[in-house]
């Protein structure tokens, strides 16, 4: 398909849309841009959530590596590592 056919085919459902729907130009231009906002805003989310998820695992494996390693060096008695040999019960 060629650029100018792709162009008037998107054009006329455009138009075509309009009429049936009975919307000017103006608000399916609104229409389409509340559209791109709301997909780049839930984008947004997903991705900042996701990379949030991946620090909080990198921060949980750090402190219980800290937590395995001081306990190592200066073993308690009444610690649940010591007890188990490293594993947390």
């Amino acid at each position: 398909m060629t650029p100018e056919k792709t162009s008037a085919t998107i054009g006329y459902l455009g138009s075509g849309a309009a009429i049936l729907f009975g919307l000017t130009a103006q608000e399916l231009a609104a229409l389409g841009g509340l559209a791109v906002a709301v997909v780049g805003f839930t984008i947004n989310v997903l991705i900042t959530l996701h990379y949030k998820q991946k620090h909080y695992e990198l921060i949980r494996a750090e402190m219980q590596q800290q937590r395995i390693t001081d306990h190592a060096r200066m073993p308690c008695e009444v610690c649940p590592l010591v007890k188990t040999g490293g594993e947390a019960q």
